[in-house]
């Protein structure tokens, strides 16, 4: 009824707030790792909205009763399941980072960190890179804390490496993130070899382009007047910047 006030249900979060998880037992947290697990591979699969909370009770042998004492809704259960893995990279990611001084290992470390984390949870991946809008905002805005300390990671260990503008150092640390996030997308054992593999190349071509300095050349310089100077060839994409 308009105007009548709602007695919170005990247990609940209000909207608003994150629940903080409680201590929990081995039990409680194999639990909650294998509904998660489970999680991942549906949402990866059907997306989000494609995902119910009753299809992931069967498919993980529980009552849908009884997966609403680990997770309020579907939404905190995709929370879940995003801040858990930027938790589980920026902590494993300092604790590669931390087996050496010298800094080009320490960026490898980084890659190699990373890669092996997006071969083994690729369904993982596929949530983080598709799935964040469906969160509400206050879980959108933990999720964006958490992605800035990953990236400032990263740009630190860039910023020991690249003596260059802010500006560049920030597009390098993007593009960084570029090549060792979509790695999930293309990565085959059997013709990539291992994770380590991928991480030595991307590490190889990362330190190639930053210690070859400016690629603009003549050559370059005269390609880019080009392309500023012709048509857009695309008639439904707004051309992204106008000839000066």
């Amino acid at each position: 009824m308009r105007g009548a006030e709602r007695t919170p249900v005990r247990g609940v979060p209000r909207p608003g707030r994150i629940r903080r998880p409680r201590a929990a037992t081995p039990r409680q947290e194999q639990g909650r790792a294998e509904i998660l697990g489970t999680a991942a591979e549906f949402i990866a699969q059907q997306g989000f909205h494609g995902m119910s909370m009753r299809a992931l009770a069967a498919a993980t042998g529980r009552a849908l009763a009884s997966l609403y004492n680990y997770f309020d809704s579907k939404e905190d259960l995709l929370y879940a399941l995003q801040s858990g893995a930027f938790r589980a990279l920026l902590e494993s990611g300092r604790h590669a980072i931390d087996t050496t001084t010298d800094a080009d290992a320490r960026l490898y470390a980084f890659i190699a960190n990373h890669v092996g984390y997006v071969t083994e949870h690729r369904d993982v991946m596929r949530v983080l890179v598709h799935e964040a809008a469906a969160l509400r905002p206050e879980q959108r805005r933990e999720l964006r804390r958490l992605k800035d300390a990953y990236f400032a990671q990263a740009r630190e260990l860039m910023d020991a490496l690249y003596d260059a503008p802010l500006g560049e150092r920030e597009r390098a640390t993007y593009s960084l993130f570029g090549m060792i996030n979509w790695v999930f997308a293309w990565y085959e054992p059997a013709r990539h070899g291992s994770p380590f593999d991928v991480a030595r190349t991307i590490h190889r071509m990362a330190l190639c382009g930053l210690r070859n300095g400016d690629t603009a050349g003549a050559e370059v310089d005269a390609v880019e007047r080009a392309l500023r100077a012709a048509p857009n060839p695309s008639p439904i994409r707004p051309e992204v910047e106008k000839t000066p």
